[in-house]
């Protein structure tokens, strides 16, 4: 007969699983991350070739600036309504990519959002998971343990990896701690 594992085999097993379903989250998130990389990155390409080309379309639409549209149609009104005809194909033109730009940046910003959404909701089922007792309290508490560190509101509002504010927890508990050993002595 094989012999039943020990207890401390065991408390390795069950700590070497922990671990490595840490690690394959780990995983996961970096995954998640770097697909919102490439996606953004691309984005970004996009709205930047959009914007090139109402750039390139604005310096067209600038060698009109100085025409004397009435003089021209005088002089030569096939030739007035030709260029007036370029003129707003132009306008029209700048118009749709100043459009699509716009749109584009719309999205992205909603994508960010929702992502930034995501990822608070995430992190907050992480909270509630590895932090006992996980409520509004215990966040309000970490909030002010990370001034009476020095972060301002702004600086804490950028905070929503669940890593951060397991250390901001930490460091409040060991606090804690601490103020209690001095009130003893």
């Amino acid at each position: 007969p094989v012999p039943a594992p020990s207890t401390a085999s065991r408390s390795a097993n069950i700590g070497e699983q922990a671990t490595t379903k840490d690690l394959l989250d780990a995983i996961n998130q970096l995954n998640k991350l770097t697909a919102e990389l490439v996606y953004n990155s691309k984005e970004s390409i996009n709205v930047s070739q959009k914007i090139a080309k109402v750039t390139a379309i604005d310096q067209q639409l600038a060698n009109y600036a100085n025409v004397d549209w009435q003089a021209l149609s005088n002089a030569d009104p096939v030739e007035a309504q030709k260029l007036f005809f370029a003129y707003n194909r132009l306008q029209t033109e700048r118009n749709g990519a100043v459009e699509a730009v716009t749109k584009k940046q719309q999205e992205i910003t909603q994508n960010m959002q929702e992502l930034t959404a995501s990822r608070i909701a995430e992190g907050q089922a992480i909270l509630k998971r590895d932090i006992p007792g996980w409520n509004d309290e215990v966040a309000k508490s970490l909030i002010q343990t990370a001034r009476d560190y020095g972060f301002d509101d702004k600086e804490i509002a950028t905070i929503i990896d669940p890593r951060q504010v397991k250390i901001m927890h930490d460091a409040m508990q060991w606090r804690k701690l601490q103020d209690r050993k001095s009130t003893r002595l």
